[in-house]
Formats: structure tokens, C-alpha cells, sequence
């Protein structure tokens, strides 16, 4: 499992847009908002972010 922030799509239970996205295996993905969620996603997420500015 992957996550990462986004900005492209809707949140896959409320319809909001999406601020997370779950990626995983076999090309599925499952979209979050600020709201909605899972911890673990968020943590992983914000970790790539923080990975991905601190190489560039």
C-alpha cells in the first residue's frame, strides 16, 4: 500500500475533494478527504510528502 496527498478526484464516502489517496495493488485507489480519512493513511501520506520535499 501506498499513500500520498492529492488533489485530483472526490472523496470515495462523502463526495468532497480529495485530499488524500490510498494506491494500491492492481491499479484500485481509494480517495479520502480531510475528514474521512484512516490514520494510518494520513501518517503515511504526510510522510511521503515530507520525503519527497526534503529530496527535491
Amino acid at each position: 500500500m501506498k499513500a500520498v496527498k492529492t488533489h485530483v478526484g472526490r472523496c470515495d464516502t462523502c463526495g468532497e475533494p480529495a485530499a488524500y489517496a490510498q494506491l494500491l495493488s492492481g491499479g484500485r485507489r481509494f480517495l479520502f478527504c480531510g475528514e474521512h480519512v484512516p490514520p494510518l493513511v494520513k501518517k503515511q501520506a504526510e510522510a511521503a510528502s515530507k520525503q519527497e520535499g526534503t529530496t527535491k
